[in-house]
C-alpha cells in the first residue's frame, strides 16, 4: 500500500532530521574537545594517585604516599633529588600565556630549601624548570601556587618539546644546604581551553536559520 505522508508531517521530520544531524556535528565537536581537556588536565589530588611514578637523588627511599598528601622527607631527602608523574606524551601546545603549572603543598618543620621547583620533561634532557620560592607555604595549611608556563624558566636543559610532555616533576634546588621537607596534596599541569567546544556551540546556531528556511519553503 502506498503511503503519502502530509506536508506537516513531512516538515516534522525535516526538522527532526537535520536538528539531529546538527547535534550530532556540535555534539562531536564538544565530545572531542572534551577529550582533549582530559587527556591534559592532570589531577594528581591524591585520592587515585597517592605515590610519584618515581624518583631519584636523595629522595629515594624517603617518599611516603598517604591517602590525601604525599610527605617528602622524614630522614635522607635532602634538596639534591626530586620525583614525578609519567604523563605522556601529551601535546599542550600552542603554547598560551594562561597555561600554567599548579602545586598545592605545605612545608614540614625543618624545611631548608630555597624553592620547590617544577619540571616538565619531554625527554631525559629536554626539560624546563620552574621555582616556587618556599616562602610561599608554611607549615599550618596548604597553599595552592601556580606558576604561568609564560614565565621564564630557572633553568633549561636542551629543548622542551610541548608537543610531547612526557614528565611532570617536582624537585629541590640542588644548591641549598639542608634537609627538603614537604608534604603535597595535587599537582597539576592546566592548559587554556581549547576553543572547539565554543565551535561547536557556533556550528549549531548557524545551522539553526537553515533548518527553519527549509520549513518556511515547505510551507
Amino acid at each position: 500500500m502506498k503511503t503519502t505522508l502530509s506536508k506537516n508531517h513531512t516538515n516534522k521530520k525535516l526538522t527532526a532530521n537535520h536538528l539531529t544531524k546538527l547535534l550530532l556535528c556540535a555534539g562531536l565537536i564538544m565530545n572531542c574537545s572534551k577529550n582533549l581537556s582530559h587527556a591534559i588536565y592532570l589531577d594528581y589530588d591524591l585520592t587515585s594517585n597517592n605515590n610519584f611514578d618515581f624518583d631519584y637523588g636523595s629522595w629515594t627511599g624517603d617518599i611516603t604516599p598517604g591517602p590525601a598528601f604525599i610527605t617528602i622527607g622524614t630522614s635522607s631527602a635532602t634538596t639534591s633529588g626530586g620525583a614525578g608523574f609519567n604523563v605522556g606524551p601529551i601535546d599542550i601546545t600552542p603554547t598560551n600565556p594562561n597555561n600554567y603549572i599548579r602545586i598545592s603543598a605545605r612545608l614540614q618543620p625543618g624545611h631548608n630549601g630555597s624553592d620547590i621547583r617544577l619540571v616538565l620533561a619531554s625527554s631525559a634532557t629536554d626539560f624546563n624548570v620552574w621555582a616556587a620560592p618556599a616562602t610561599l607555604f608554611n607549615t599550618t595549611t596548604f597553599t595552592t601556587v601556580d606558576i604561568l608556563l609564560s614565565t621564564p624558566p630557572v633553568f633549561t636543559s636542551g629543548m622542551l618539546d610541548y608537543t610531547a610532555i612526557t614528565s611532570f616533576q617536582i624537585q629541590g634546588d640542588f644548591f641549598s644546604p639542608g634537609d627538603f621537607r614537604i608534604e603535597v596534596e595535587r599537582m597539576q599541569l592546566i592548559p587554556e581551553p581549547h576553543h572547539v567546544t565554543l565551535l561547536g556551540l557556533v556550528i549549531l546556531l548557524a545551522g539553526l536559520p537553515l533548518v527553519k528556511r527549509k520549513l518556511q519553503q515547505n510551507r
